[in-house]
């Protein structure tokens, strides 16, 4: 019988003469599991593999590889209930970890609910949180309503079928919306949905209305949208005109982002995460060249007001929501002009789902400095050029039909004395008092150049009324705005 061999010593053993920084060179060429398996062998070991500087390079070349410069300066990880990380629930917070190696473990907890066996982007998954917290935070205080439609997290096994990941994440903390109309829908309850019918105004990703053109896009849980997605399975597909970014995504799949209530408008994300919106008439468009970067514009233009809370279904209607004509002054796609103390703001929204293509909307709103107590609107005269031909020059009556009267701070709608004035039509009943803006949206027809055009002009208006004029009549000047595709679309 041959000698029994002698044991094998422990690991420690073996290195007796690694000092502190040999044994973290050692150490760090571990991954994460052996790493933590080092650190139960003894003390020593245990010290040396808890180093800050180990476990910051783990979590960098494991999930901030791609980004390594947005790797925080402290330990911030998502949000967990235990410091091991074992329980970590998606939310739009990050929060500071007691140490670099907590911090890694809650992002693996993280990664693993959310990404499975796919490597994650954690800087992605930062941009994403920090979009929606600036949304709640912004909804929480200026349209509460929409704050309450937001579902709990997609669950690991609803997540699991999505390939785009910019939108695994964004439904991993919140799994869109539920409206009002939603359960009345489910339960047949006619009576419930004509009571609620006005919810469909609170989608997370805003909306417009012009004449009964009516757009609501809201963000739906992945049970439905991943439902319309089969069901449609030909539609949501690309195209040949589309071949090198199927190319690129590996597939000609889409993936639902929004949704609008009228089934006319859609976004939705390729394989590589970008955003494309479906026009009827020309099939699948770019509307951004990533989701992650179109969803986190969407959370500033709400934050700062650019998209403002508004009517969405025109100045008549009670019902709120988000307005995506933008309404903060860029000078490109919306214009701000004050002429006498009457201050005129107009933008335009591309809607490639209708055969014009362009709306707008014009705000006014009299100063309280204005050199007249109020103002009857009488006469419009736009001047659209888009380039490619002689520029059209639209003169008439009123706007859609409206002769509105603006007073210092507010107005009212009083096409009475202007329809008679202009086409002999009967006495018509004065609209309610208003305080702030009166606005309106029309169409303006479809640019002959792809580079698009330009919209201008003035708006006549008599000091006092056209029933009781004060002073003589005076032009109001729309400042010149963009009628184009946007380099991000909404």
């Amino acid at each position: 019988l041959s000698p029994r061999a002698p044991p094998c010593p422990k690991m420690a053993d073996t290195l007796p003469e690694l000092d502190d920084d040999a044994l973290a060179q050692v150490l760090g060429l571990l991954g994460a599991a052996d790493l933590d398996s080092c650190r139960g062998t003894c003390r020593a070991w245990r010290a040396t593999g808890s180093e800050p500087k180990l476990w910051r390079r783990l979590l960098q070349v494991t999930y901030f590889a791609g980004s390594p410069e947005a790797l925080p300066e402290q330990p911030l990880a998502p949000l967990g209930d235990e410091d091991e990380g074992v329980c970590v629930m998606p939310s739009s917070e990050l929060g500071p970890a007691p140490s670099w190696r907590v911090a890694f473990l809650r992002w693996h907890a993280l990664s693993r609910r959310v990404d499975g066996p796919r490597p994650m982007d954690a800087a992605l998954w930062m941009q994403i949180a920090g979009a929606w917290a600036r949304l709640e935070r912004a909804l929480r205080g200026r349209m509460p309503a929409i704050k309450e439609t937001l579902c709990s997290p997609a669950s690991a096994e609803q997540l699991a079928v999505l390939h785009s990941r910019g939108l695994r994440y964004i439904h991993a903390i919140h799994d869109g919306q539920e409206l009002a109309l939603d359960r009345f829908m489910l339960a047949q309850d006619n009576d419930g949905v004509r009571a609620n019918r006005d919810s469909v105004c609170l989608g997370l990703f805003g909306g417009y209305s012009v004449y009964n053109h009516r757009v609501h896009m809201r963000m739906h849980p992945l049970q439905i949208s991943v439902g319309i997605a089969t069901s449609w399975e030909s539609k949501f597909k690309l195209g040949e005109a589309h071949a090198d970014a199927i190319a690129l995504a590996g597939s000609d799949r889409l993936e639902i982002v929004s949704v609008s209530h009228s089934l006319s408008r859609f976004f939705a994300v390729d394989c590589a995460d970008v955003l494309y919106i479906h026009a009827d008439l020309g099939g699948w468009e770019v509307a951004a060249p990533s989701l992650g970067a179109w969803f986190c514009e969407h959370a500033r233009r709400v934050e700062d007001g650019t998209h403002r809370i508004g009517h969405v279904l025109g100045p008549e209607s009670p019902a709120e929501g988000i307005m995506l004509f933008p309404c903060r002054v860029d000078g490109e796609f919306c214009s701000r002009e004050v002429t006498q103390g009457i201050e005129v703001v107009a933008s335009a929204v591309y809607c490639p789902e209708h055969p014009q293509t362009f709306c707008y909307s014009l705000r006014f709103l009299m100063h309280p400095d204005a050199p007249h107590a109020s103002a009857q609107l009488v006469r419009r005269r736009w001047l659209i050029s888009d380039g490619s031909e002689e520029p059209r020059h639209v003169v008439g009556d009123g706007v859609v039909g409206m002769f509105p009267v603006l007073r210092r701070g507010g107005g009212y709608r009083d096409d009475r004395q202007a329809k008679q004035t202009f086409s002999g039509a009967a006495s018509l009943a004065k609209g309610k008092e208003r305080e702030g803006w009166f606005e309106y949206q029309s169409f303006s027809g479809p640019m002959g150049s792809a580079e698009g055009g330009k919209f201008a002009g003035d708006i006549m208006f008599v000091p006092g009324s056209l029933a009781a004029p004060t002073g003589e009549p005076f032009a109001v000047s729309v400042a010149p705005f963009r009628l184009a595709r946007a380099p991000l679309l909404f």
